[in-house]
């Protein structure tokens, strides 16, 4: 069985149209607390698509975020920490 797409966030809501045209089963929450990055409401959505969509656990726990920017450590920091953060450790 397919995993459905479920997108979150502000380029969810701002390109919905868009990513409905592109992929009609996608999931877009209408909730705009759902578009927080916190993954307390990313776990609640998965609870609701489980009980809507019969995704297994294993299917659940197969799923791995799509990160479509580096994050900010990479960003700050392409060649690793500076030395002095090490003396933290």
């Amino acid at each position: 069985a397919l995993i459905p797409r479920v997108l979150v966030g502000e380029g969810a809501l701002k390109y919905r149209s868009q990513f409905m045209e592109a992929w009609p089963d996608v999931h877009i929450p209408e909730a705009s607390a759902a578009h927080l990055p916190r993954a307390s409401l990313l776990a609640s959505q998965l609870k609701e698509l489980s009980c809507t969509s019969h995704l297994s656990p294993d299917a659940i726990a197969a799923l791995e975020p799509i990160y479509v920017r580096a994050s900010d450590a990479e960003i700050n920091y392409p060649d690793g920490f500076p030395s002095e953060a090490r003396l933290f450790q």
